[in-house]
This record gives C-alpha cells, structure tokens and sequence, in this order.
C-alpha cells in the first residue's frame, strides 16, 4: 500500500507542469490525462481512486480544471496497444501506465536518463529475491520447493524470476516456474512472485522532451511487514527473530 501510495504521488508531482491549479483569477486550463491498466476494472478501482484524490490535494478536480480518461485491458495483453493508441489520439497531456522494468520492457533507454518523452517511478528490486526466499525459508520449516507464479508474455517479471531462480539455486532450493497456475493441492510447494504494487511509469506528450531529462526514480527504503492474521490463516509461525526484524506487525 504505501509503495503504491509513492508511486501515485511521484506521477502527480511529476504532472505539475502539466496545467495551473484552479486560480479564480483566471480560467483554469484543462489538463487531460489517461490511465492505462492492464488489469480488471475491479483491481484498479482503489488505485484510480487514490490518484484521483492525489489530484484534487492538489487543485486539479474533474468539472473544474481536470479531464481523467481511465481504460482497462481487462487483464487481456493484445488489448493494451488499441487502448493506447485511442488514449493518443485524444490528445491525452499524460498518459500514467503501469509496468514493473521500464528498461528491459524497452520504455526507456535508462533509468538515469529515459530519453524520449518517459519518466515516472520503478520499484523493480531484484536484489529483494534472495531476501525473500530467506524469509520463506525461515517461516516454512523444511521448505525444498518454490514455485514462482509468473506470467511468460510480460516481459516485465523476466527479471524478477531469473533472479529468484539464481537465488533459489545458491539456497539449494529448486525454482519451479508455473506460467499460469498455482501449486497442486497437498503440495510443499510455496508460491513466491514479485510485488504486483507500486510500479508506474509516466508518458508524455511533451514535444520539449523535458522527460528525457527527468531520471525514474527508485525507492531507496523497503519494509518488511507482517500480517499475523493471515500468517496464522495460511498455517505458517512467525519466530521471534523474524517479528524483530519486521518494521511493521499486523496483529
């Protein structure tokens, strides 16, 4: 929740020079912005929600000064290139998307320096994979297998899973990829992807290229909570050395 949360107020901080925020000396300028999701109607709601209230804390609101063009692929790959090209063509100021490794997806040439007209937030850690096999490992005695749940057409997790598979193999744990499905009922397999949260990135109809000088920021801290709730719902015992390193316990 709170990566998402700083991944919609990356976006909008970095609309700002997008339009004026409503000034009752002036008529406001309209500022037209899409959402492009990959997913359900039903899974974006709450996020659209956020980056509509992120908007109005500062001054853009629908009716006023504020035109949102939201469009769901509905978790349908081939749909998001029609989608797109139809957010293009009503000359959309932004057009806010997601996706999870701009540069090995091809959206930018560099996080440091995007080119083109990109910018926005990655939350790719694929440093984080060993981490959470340990963790795995810790929580699930006797753990010898993963299964890592990914999708094989987006190429956006390709990073996460071959680094979890390298990180399963130095922990002596052997990666199981599942393109689509879950582990068979009765198994000891435990199921392990990446964070579907939090990632954004930011497209621009900005003729200047100003984005291109604008780097896509990553975050420079991570938490590790724990819902003891569900843990106890999914059968799993949280050890006291675990708990002490969470910065967040759910009771």
């Amino acid at each position: 929740m709170r990566r998402r949360a700083l991944v919609i107020a990356g976006v909008v901080l970095a609309l700002a020079a997008a339009g004026t925020p409503i000034d009752a000396q002036q008529a406001p300028r309209i500022v037209r912005i899409g959402f492009l999701s990959p997913t359900t109607l039903a899974a974006t709601t709450h996020t659209v929600e956020a980056f509509r209230q992120a908007l109005r804390e500062l001054g853009y609101a629908e009716g006023k000064n504020l035109v949102l063009e939201v469009r769901h692929a509905d978790a349908s790959v081939e749909r998001l290139p029609e989608l797109a090209r139809e957010l293009v063509g009503l000359k959309m100021d932004a057009i806010v998307t997601i996706s999870n490794d701009p540069v090995g997806t091809g959206f930018v040439a560099s996080l440091a320096r995007p080119g083109g007209n990109i910018t926005g937030l990655c939350n790719i850690s694929p440093e984080l994979s060993g981490k959470r096999l340990e963790l795995l490992r810790e929580v699930v005695p006797g753990l010898s297998r993963v299964a890592f749940l990914w999708n094989p057409e987006s190429r956006s997790v390709v990073l996460d899973y071959k680094e979890t598979e390298s990180a399963a193999r130095s922990l002596a744990a052997s990666g199981a990829p599942v393109p689509r499905g879950l582990p068979r009922r009765g198994s000891r397999s435990r199921a392990l992807g990446p964070d579907g949260s939090a990632r954004g990135d930011l497209r621009r109809q900005d003729p200047e290229g100003r984005e291109a000088r604008r780097p896509v920021e990553q975050p420079t801290r991570f938490e590790l909570v724990i819902n003891l709730k569900t843990a106890k719902t999914l059968g799993l015992t949280m050890s006291r050395d675990v708990l002490r390193r969470a910065d967040e316990v759910i009771q």
